[in-house]
């Protein structure tokens, strides 16, 4: 009966602070604050295309046969066509594009700040 007792204080303990928390941020006064609406804008369009195109090529190079190394039995010497550094390229873009939005978003905030 003890350990009921203690879980049920500590329920309703928990319970009464949800609630005061609920209360301080508004719950039920009127249209809520944090809703964001997202809409689908062409610059969202515009890097789907993109990326979009810039995976269909790099599988484009890769059903080509650029970008492999064959390592067994015996190991290939370590030389790059022109193709291959324009693949790479396009691969560690198409890798990189998150830490690139980001770091412009960071950059664009500093230069309006």
């Amino acid at each position: 009966m003890l350990y009921i007792q203690a879980l049920l204080t500590f329920s309703l303990e928990e319970a009464i602070q949800t609630a005061d928390s609920m209360k301080a941020r508004g719950y039920g006064q009127g249209a809520r604050s944090s809703y964001e609406y997202f809409k689908f804008t062409r610059t969202d369009l515009v890097t789907v295309v993109f990326l979009t195109l810039l995976f269909l090529f790099i599988l484009y190079g890769r059903v080509s046969g650029f970008g492999f190394l064959t390592i067994y039995p015996l190991m290939e010497a370590w030389t790059f066509a022109q193709m291959d550094f324009v693949f790479l390229g396009c691969f560690i873009l198409y890798l990189s594009f998150p830490i690139l939005v980001e770091a412009g978003e960071f950059f664009r905030w500093r230069i309006l700040n």
